[in-house]
């Protein structure tokens, strides 16, 4: 065979690959789709999302408040909408209600930066669940094993009249499953009640799956591949209504948010508007994207330099038992007077992904 026919066939495995894929992102695409307007169909809401000038940082929005009266029912359910809707903000609204009547909460996520924004913990340390996939996680000895005897779950839960799971779209098929059953036997086992809400946009953030887990998933949920915990026979068995907010807050521009909605739903026309209105040429206020943080980091300091003044250097101060993967900011954060800056949590007076300087 000669060199020309090897570099071919290189070139069509290559091709093939792509192709492999290509086909793979439209399925997880597909699934997702078929999800979201199933869902929505059921619970008769609609999908388009619009932009709202918020005049109060404490003032919900019309579709935020729909949910809050839901919420104050006691029913399970899901919260769900595109970026810069307030999801985060509504969960800790009804946090904020439950503490002032009385309700006792469990705040965790499926991970620890979300679970730091609720004040809570992971799903796996509240739960006591490995990491990796165990396929007798949600087998009834185990489920019963972990309620009884492992860190008093069972007190824990029988002290809970509402659970709040954020960034649920991370939360794999075999963790939900597990949780779900845990929860399904105390109550059946206690007669007691307990709220679930859950949270998070599954057009955003998918499973987190290792190669090493995938097999072991797909042999097990066959027709899940992907993971997403919504094919779980649970959720429908415990009933979550969806909740969509529909009205962004973070951005005002109707057409860029239209963009971005577009993009969340696998709409190439939302690529196309993004590409048409991009800049060829660096521009002094754009937020500039990287691929890498460290490309991110090295720009930052960059322009930082540039700028006139003394150096400021902050160091992070962490809570005790704060892990380091849990940490979403700089240990060492290096400012000069007028650096703009991004903030990445919730407050009283900021929201995330708010500029300032």
């Amino acid at each position: 065979m000669n060199t020309e026919n090897i570099y071919l066939e290189k070139i069509i495995e290559f091709l093939d690959s792509i192709n492999q894929r290509l086909d793979s992102l439209e399925n997880k695409i597909n699934t997702l789709i078929e999800h979201r307007e199933q869902t929505f169909t059921d619970n008769n809401v609609k999908t388009e999302l619009s932009v709202v000038p918020v005049s109060n940082a404490d003032e919900l929005t019309e579709s935020q408040q729909r949910a809050f009266e839901y919420l104050k029912t006691g029913k399970n359910c899901f919260i769900t909408g595109g970026a810069g809707v307030g999801k985060t903000f509504l969960l800790n609204r009804f946090i904020s209600y439950c503490d002032s009547h009385g309700l006792r909460t469990m705040k965790c996520a499926s991970t620890g930066i979300a679970a730091q924004n609720l004040g809570g913990v992971t799903i796996h340390s509240q739960f006591r669940l490995p990491i990796t996939y165990d396929p007798g996680l949600y087998e009834e000895d185990y489920v019963l094993s972990t309620l009884y005897s492992k860190g008093n779950l069972f007190k824990i839960l029988n002290r809970t009249d509402v659970i709040i799971i954020d960034e649920i779209s991370m939360c794999r098929v075999d963790t939900f499953t597990a949780v779900m059953s845990m929860l399904k036997a105390f109550m059946e086992e206690s007669q007691k009640s307990i709220q679930i809400v859950l949270c998070g946009d599954f057009c955003q953030l998918p499973p987190v799956i290792t190669s090493n887990d995938q097999n072991l998933i797909q042999a097990c949920f066959p027709e899940n591949e992907n993971g997403y915990c919504f094919k779980s026979k649970l959720w429908n068995e415990i009933g979550f209504k969806t909740l969509l907010l529909e009205e962004v807050v973070r951005q005002s521009e109707p057409d860029y948010v239209s963009a971005l909605n577009m993009l969340r739903i696998g709409d190439i026309n939302g690529y196309k508007y993004i590409c048409k209105h991009s800049s060829r040429v660096f521009e002094e206020d754009a937020v500039t994207l990287f691929t890498k943080n460290a490309d991110a980091d090295h720009f930052n300091l960059q322009r930082i330099n540039e700028l006139p003044g003394e150096m400021h250097v902050f160091k992070c101060i962490a809570d005790a038992g704060i892990k380091d993967s849990d940490i979403n900011v700089p240990k060492v954060l290096s400012l000069k007077k007028n650096t703009r800056v991004m903030c990445l949590l919730n407050n009283e007076d900021m929201i995330n992904g708010e500029l300032m300087l």
